[in-house]
Parts: C-alpha cells; sequence; structure tokens
C-alpha cells in the first residue's frame, strides 16, 4: 500500500518537534554559600558553571549526575573536577544543598540524612 512512497509512512518526512524547556530557579543553602566561598577561585568559575547547566536540565542524563540512594527525598550529586555539588529539586527550583571536596562527601552526606 505505501511501497514507492519513500521510508517514512506515506512519503511525508518525519515531523520536527521541537520542545522548548523552561529555565529552573536556583538557590543555594547557607551551607552551600559558605562552601563556595571558601574554594580558591579557580574552583569557584567551574562551580559556578555547574550551576548554570543545571538550570537547563538538573536531571541525571550524563555520568557528572547522579541520583543518590536513601534519603526520604530526592537528593543529586553534580560531579565537578575534585568537588561534588549536592542538590535537589522541587517543582521548578534547584536547591544547591553542599558543595564539598570528594573527600569529604560521605561525611557531608551523613549530615543531611540526620
Amino acid at each position: 500500500m505505501f511501497e514507492g512512497r519513500g521510508r517514512f509512512f506515506g512519503g511525508l518526512p518525519p515531523l520536527s518537534i521541537r520542545i522548548q524547556v523552561t529555565d529552573f530557579a536556583v538557590q543555594l543553602t547557607k551551607p552551600a554559600v559558605r562552601d563556595i566561598g571558601s574554594l580558591p577561585e579557580t574552583v569557584c568559575s567551574g562551580i559556578i558553571e555547574g550551576i548554570m547547566s543545571l538550570r537547563q536540565d538538573p536531571f541525571p542524563s550524563t555520568p557528572l549526575k547522579k541520583k543518590l540512594k536513601g534519603f526520604g527525598y530526592p537528593l543529586y550529586r553534580l560531579r565537578i573536577a575534585d568537588y561534588r555539588l549536592l542538590y535537589r529539586i522541587d517543582e521548578k527550583t534547584v536547591t544547591i544543598m553542599r558543595v564539598v571536596d570528594r573527600k569529604d562527601l560521605e561525611k557531608a552526606i551523613k549530615r543531611l540524612k540526620r
């Protein structure tokens, strides 16, 4: 029935669907602000770039982002060099909980569980 009309249904090209995603709002907790303030300037620029990337897509889609298990609420981790950014997503808001060195990650996660 549809032979000779190309590889698409009825010989028509596939529809291109454009989805526009609105940016998420980003807020930082007081401990996160304190953490960022204590970092060297070279690291701060990478952290800020990471925060800006979370505005557009905070959900885990790359190996740099990971959903952490064992929390009553969803908690995520973003890997930036030797630092880890711990955050949660509520509706259209990303809340940065902490920014810690990877060596101190376990300790920070234990504190967040309390």
